[in-house]
């Protein structure tokens, strides 16, 4: 182990050493040379991010990843020595290869602009070599449509008595989800007295039995089907 740490820090202090005295070489393939590499994966799956800065037939001391430009890489990996892998990334990012990282199970925070670097030191120079720009694009999955459905079977007849207020409950699903309209015998209904509240319940305050008996009808629609359900309403007079 402490033969590692001073691998470590004789080659940190040759690559800065190597900068200060003007002796390294910097390929840049991303500064504007190359355009990014688009990946797009879904939501849960993997992700191989290539690094196009390895020479597979010169291996490199040292090979990092950035994200969005930060200071601190996500990925280091020193010649032999095992990887060093930033804690948000635990047990999630893999080596596959000495030109390859991989994700799994892509988050929506994963999304960004990724980068790799390699350095190589010698005996008068340090060699740096960046990858191109890798744009990490994570999209949902997206939801199988479903035509309108009942989430509690409506009831069929509904008895009020007169005064009182009257409560009809159409509660339907469905993907994208349905927009619900309220008709009687086959117009819209007037709010004056009426009103419908999250969840698809009318409510009629004070009903009247010449004017608020009758058959109502639920509507529900999207994209992939339709849904209606008929109420037949007694209002009852008072004694």
């Amino acid at each position: 182990m402490f033969c590692c740490f001073l691998w470590i820090g004789f080659f940190f202090s040759s690559f800065h050493r190597g900068l200060a005295q003007g002796s390294s070489s910097n390929t840049d393939p991303g500064g504007g040379k190359s355009p990014p590499l688009q990946i797009v994966v879904k939501l849960g799956s993997d992700a191989m991010l290539p690094c196009d800065a390895v020479d597979v037939n010169q291996p490199s001391d040292l090979l990092e990843w950035r994200k969005n430009g930060s200071k601190s890489p996500i990925f280091i990996k020193f010649m032999n020595f095992k990887p060093h892998i930033d804690s948000r990334y635990s047990r999630r990012l893999h080596m596959i290869n000495s030109s390859v990282i991989l994700i799994s199970g892509a988050k929506a925070s994963d999304a960004g602009i990724y980068r790799c670097r390699t350095m190589q030191s010698g005996s008068e120079s340090t060699i740096l070599n960046h990858g191109r720009w890798v744009v990490l694009k994570v999209t949902a999955p997206m939801p199988v449509p479903v035509p309108p459905f009942f989430l509690k079977k409506p009831l069929d007849k509904i008895t009020a008595n007169e005064s009182d207020s009257l409560s009809l409950l159409c509660l339907v699903g469905g993907t994208p989800e349905p927009e619900v309209e309220w008709f009687k015998h086959g117009a819209s209904i007037p709010f004056e007295r009426a009103s419908v509240s999250p969840g698809s319940r009318l409510t009629i305050t004070a009903v009247v039995p010449d004017d608020d008996s009758g058959r109502y009808q639920c509507s529900s629609v999207n994209s992939v089907g339709q849904l209606h359900h008929v109420f037949e309403v007694t209002i009852q007079r008072k004694n």
